[in-house]
């Protein structure tokens, strides 16, 4: 909700609002702090976790959602034609359209899969 430096007046817009329109970013990518490549190992990995049934570890859900992390996915054209969006503090996400349906993960191999892949930036802070 805060990838935007503009705060929108209608505050529930930030969680309504398309974060991909026409295979681009619809917000302000310089508030990206890392960007990271998955080799097709974690690549392979990052499917098989969201296409799991059903988390297997009972995870309790929080109503802070400050999601610091986007996965987004690309076709062979390099453009963006869909997106993750998740929190792993509060175990919450939104995702495209096109990708409902594929929320089977853990929260805590999601972490560890950012994590292998060199994401350094998970709780610090909330601006």
């Amino acid at each position: 909700m805060n990838w935007d430096k503009e705060k929108a007046g209608d505050q529930d817009s930030r969680y309504t609002k398309d974060l991909v329109v026409d295979y681009k970013l619809n917000f302000d990518s310089t508030r990206i702090k890392d960007r990271v490549q998955l080799n097709s190992l974690l690549k392979e990995e990052l499917i098989e976790l969201m296409s799991q049934d059903s988390c297997k570890v009972v995870e309790n859900n929080a109503d802070c959602y400050f999601p610091r992390h986007i996965i987004l996915f690309r076709d062979s054209k390099n453009r963006i034609i869909g997106y993750k969006e998740v929190c792993l503090s509060c175990k919450g996400f939104r995702e495209s359209k096109n990708l409902e349906g594929y929320d089977g993960f853990c929260y805590s191999q999601m972490n560890d899969l950012f994590k292998k892949a060199g994401i350094v930036y998970f709780d610090e802070d909330y601006e």
